[in-house]
């Protein structure tokens, strides 16, 4: 009974120590994320260099969380219409329109889509004021990629709010500047 009890004991132990790991790897690569999306929020906060150089750092960050090869996708509203058009990427996205339904993120809604050629995509909504104005993208590629966890969602979320609401700023700043230039 003692060897069986000592042995279940070590199996606890083994598994506890097994959670503990997991636990640390994902607060390693929460603080990861959390670090990068800060310093792209002060950038975006910051800069004056434009939309397009805004909507490159958003990709080059989204594509960067929570590590693995990802590409990511920075697609804006087009009009009033309920069309995305992709006007940033990162890595080697596959097409927007390999994904049906992605336009579904328009409702505000998180997307996870599953396509057997192309492996997993997130689409997190990209709001200004309470508006959906487009949609930051994620995919990760079937063979050694890195599923997309709740918390990588979640640092998507604010990145991509933090983005919509730079972006306008940044475009209202440079027609500011035209407009004072002419």
């Amino acid at each position: 009974e003692l060897g069986r009890l000592a042995t279940n004991v070590n199996r606890m132990r083994d598994s506890i120590a097994d959670y503990v790991r997991q636990i640390e790897d994902a607060r390693e690569r929460l603080d990861h994320a959390v670090e990068q999306v800060s310093g792209v929020s002060r950038a975006l906060t910051t800069t004056t260099a434009g939309v397009q150089t805004l909507q490159e750092a958003v990709v080059r960050t989204a594509a960067s969380i929570g590590g693995g090869p990802r590409s990511a996708v920075l697609a804006m509203r087009e009009g009033d219409t309920d069309s995305l058009v992709a006007v940033a990427t990162e890595g080697d996205p596959p097409a927007l329109s390999d994904w049906p339904g992605l336009g579904e993120v328009l409702s505000g809604e998180t997307l996870r889509l599953e396509n057997p050629q192309h492996a997993s995509l997130v689409a997190v909504p990209m709001f200004y004021q309470d508006r959906v104005v487009g949609t930051l993208v994620t995919i990760t590629p079937a063979e050694g990629g890195v599923p997309v966890v709740d918390s990588d969602v979640d640092v998507l979320r604010v990145l991509a709010n933090n983005a919509a609401i730079a972006m306008e700023n940044a475009r209202l700043f440079e027609q500011e500047r035209e407009t004072v230039r002419r």
